[in-house]
């Protein structure tokens, strides 16, 4: 490499590695194109590259360009996805390409699939690693479904290179988002599209867009840019007094999970996140928090779209409460935007507001009423059950079958998959009926949505030098590597028990998000749609929400479906007897608090999870709470939400 471009590396590097170098260390770079401490194998040979791509060399242009530059610094190998053949052994075709790459092609035989197919490439790769003395390679992940048969490697870097835009999340099969899980929580530097940096951002700490080229000096300018990313990773690994990451997202270092911890928490949702915060900031204790997920937040995680627009990839979540202690506790930790929800249902063909009200008896049947005219109207209508059991019974009860029927029925039987006649008389009790023109979703005392979205105030939440965050993390998976003291468990309580008894049933939810280039969808953030004949409950416009200003709009379709992850506990009656049977084991484990929805079967609203995480916290401390710090006021210290 000469030296004009050895100094465009040298500035790559310590831009995107935020180094400070020794005269020394810069006269070294200079000369042999690497920092000694840590880009260069000590033997003096040159560092190894190993590509581990999921598709061959000629049929992937962007790595051939990449990897083929990378050949002028180092030794690359790009070990291809598998071919099969009527070969009775299995075999590693290898040759080398006119830039000095090593193509290996593995050969296996075509009656081998699944784990003899694994263990053929496990094989075949260390033959090859052996027999060219290679020690402590950069590792190059091209697709995730290579850690199947390379995870026992050791790496110098490990680089998880997803600009190649694998299957959407969605739709993508779920061993591929299982060992993507593992390999996020592995990579020192994630390399992505345009396209997808938003969102990758929210995965990894240290994510980089890496574009193209249209000739050599483009792909060369990437090629620098990416070995300045990888040895900055291999000195922050090398160094011995690497300065530590600023973000508490980063990874937990091995030296961390060696001195062991107070309080592993699994769960990174209101009850885990309130937990750790409370944990660390006033009891001083060491806490690892988990997360399967690739993110902090539980269901409330938000996030800026492609668009740019704040939505709420889980749905719409409005936070209300009665509880001046919990609206103070969050106010710690995020301003806010006053917001009072309303929702609409389309109902005969006609906008009503929903819960019902006088506007919307009189609505929907051309009436002039007054409060006591209603209440006589409803009165006239309601048939009153001997004895009220079940969901149904409570509404016809209460507004009669024909407003049953227009408002609940459907929507019921779309929402929970049974009938509101099967269904506990909890479901609907919460609902209310008004005789005024109170058209707002909630009563409470304090409604309002966080400024600048829940996932901020999650990260100012967790930000304490006392809390690591461990995310894309399984707690089965981690939980024998991890010294801990005290466990506390906010994820099912029978996924914990390995479904000792059988699952619990819970319906999920399926969302359908969509950006229109057009300022508004819909005159409210929430429409249901009670009809039967519509597959889908409700329409979102998160602008509503958010208060945002943006040219465009993004709303969701809600499909509330049987699989998927965990969102209400089915309340029946043999639901409960399950859980209770849970309940009972998890009294007898030792050092264990079950906390959450999903660790104690019930549901509950933002607020509530929040009063019994600081309630789990007095109990855990066996003192009283501390005093809470000034709140922030509604509005104030932070910049308004933007496009």
């Amino acid at each position: 490499m000469d030296l004009n471009k050895r100094v465009r590396a040298l500035n790559e590097y310590v831009t995107q590695s935020g180094v400070t170098l020794m005269i020394a260390e810069i006269e070294d770079f200079l000369h042999n194109g690497a920092v000694s401490s840590g880009s260069a194998p000590q033997s003096g040979k040159p560092r190894a590259l190993i590509c581990f791509s999921r598709l061959q060399w000629q049929d992937n242009p962007r790595l051939r360009h990449l990897l083929s530059r990378c050949a002028e610094d180092m030794d690359v190998i790009v070990f291809e996805e598998v071919e099969y053949s009527d070969a009775r052994n299995a075999s590693l075709h290898c040759k080398g390409t006119a830039a000095g790459v090593l193509i290996a092609a593995p050969i296996l035989p075509a009656r081998l699939g699944g784990r003899e197919a694994e263990e053929c490439q496990r094989r075949l790769l260390d033959q090859l690693v052996a027999e060219r003395d290679i020690a402590n390679p950069i590792l190059w992940y091209d697709t995730p479904m290579s850690l199947a048969f390379s995870d026992h490697l050791k790496g110098a870097a490990i680089v998880y290179d997803c600009a190649g835009d694998l299957p959407e999340t969605s739709d993508a099969p779920s061993a591929l988002l299982v060992r993507e899980r593992q390999l996020l929580s592995r990579a020192d530097v994630v390399l992505t599209s345009e396209g997808g940096y938003e969102t990758r951002r929210q995965q990894h700490g240290n994510v980089h867009r890496v574009a193209g080229g249209v000739d050599a000096e483009q792909w060369g300018h990437a090629w620098l840019r990416v070995k300045g990313l990888i040895d900055g990773a291999i000195l922050a690994r090398t160094a011995p007094s690497a300065p530590p990451a600023p973000s508490t997202r980063s990874r937990v270092r091995e030296q961390s999970v060696r001195r062991g911890f107070d309080y592993l928490i699994v769960g990174a949702g209101f009850a885990g996140s309130v937990l750790a915060e409370r944990l660390a900031s006033q009891a001083g204790k060491r806490v690892l928090l988990i997360d399967r997920r690739s993110h902090a937040g539980g269901n409330a995680h938000d996030c800026h779209n492609d668009a740019g627009i704040l939505v709420h990839p889980y749905g719409p979540h409005i936070f209300h409460t009665n509880s001046r202690q919990v609206f103070d506790y969050l106010s710690q930790f995020t301003a806010w935007r006053p917001y009072e929800h309303r929702v609409l249902a389309t109902v005969d063909g006609k906008l009503v507001p929903i819960p019902i009200n006088l506007t919307t008896i009189n609505r929907l049947y051309g009436l002039s009423l007054t409060s006591d005219e209603m209440a006589a109207f409803l009165a006239e209508r309601a048939e009153k059950p001997d004895e009220v059991r079940t969901s149904e019974d409570v509404v016809i009860g209460t507004v009669g079958r024909e407003l049953y029927e227009k408002f609940f029925r459907g929507y019921t039987r779309k929402q929970w998959g049974i009938d509101p006649s099967q269904l506990d008389k909890a479901v609907t009790a919460r609902i209310p009926t008004r005789t005024n023109r109170d058209d707002r979703y909630f009563g409470d005392q304090f409604q309002a949505m966080p400024l600048l979205g829940y996932s901020r105030m999650f990260d100012r939440m967790l930000d304490h030098p006392n809390i690591k965050v461990l995310l894309n993390a399984d707690f089965q998976e981690v939980r024998d590597e991890i010294a801990y003291d005290e466990l506390i468990y906010t994820g099912p309580i029978d996924e914990y028990f390995d479904y000792r008894f059988g699952e619990l049933p819970y319906r999920s939810l399926r969302f359908q998000h969509v950006t229109l280039n057009q300022e508004r969808f819909q005159p409210c953030a929430v429409i249901n749609y009670p009809a039967e004949s519509v597959p889908y409950t409700r329409i979102t416009e998160y602008k509503h929400l958010t208060g945002q200003a943006h040219a465009s709009t993004s709303i969701s379709y809600e499909y509330p479906c049987s699989g998927g992850d965990p969102y209400y506990p089915v309340p029946r009656l043999e639901n409960a007897a399950l859980y209770r049977r849970y309940q009972a084991l998890a009294e007898k484990e030792g050092n264990v608090t079950f906390v959450g929805r999903l660790a104690t079967y019930r549901y509950y609203n933002m607020d509530q999870v929040v009063a019994q995480a600081l309630a789990a916290f007095d109990r855990l401390v066996g003192a009283k709470r501390t005093r809470l710090s000034a709140p922030m006021a509604m509005g104030s210290d932070e910049r308004r939400v933007r496009s």
